[in-house]
């Protein structure tokens, strides 16, 4: 497939000089059909091979997850996902990376605090 990489810009005037440009379609423009790729089905390569239009054709579609019904995602995990709290949040928990103890870091009226948190026993 060959590709042309000019441009020509075509315009009519009236009688009056005023600029105009006329309205077409790919079907009244003789030859430009060879110009187009051709578009794959699953029978015939074109801007992909026909094996690839074939696995797209038949990729499964998934039905959106909720909290009690599995779709493209475990109901599981979607409950998961909806559990993650927003930005912003009010603590963030974070591990002693030598003790293994959980803290619990907050701010209130700008002052930062670092506490243990409850789950540590």
């Amino acid at each position: 497939m060959s590709v042309i990489n000019q441009t020509h810009k075509r315009y009519l005037k009236d009688d009056d000089g005023n600029v105009y440009w006329p309205m077409t379609s790919v079907d009244s423009v003789i030859g430009l059909t060879k110009l187009l790729p051709v578009v794959a089905t699953d029978k015939q390569d074109g801007l992909m091979s026909a094996a690839d239009k074939q696995k797209i054709d038949n990729l499964k579609e998934y039905e959106a997850a909720t909290d009690t019904t599995e779709g493209l995602l475990s109901a599981s995990d979607k409950q998961k996902l909806d559990s993650i709290n927003a930005e912003p949040v009010d603590a963030i928990r974070i591990k002693d990376s030598v003790t293994g103890t959980i803290f619990k870091i907050s701010i209130s009226n700008g002052a930062v605090s670092v506490i243990k948190d409850d789950v540590n026993g």
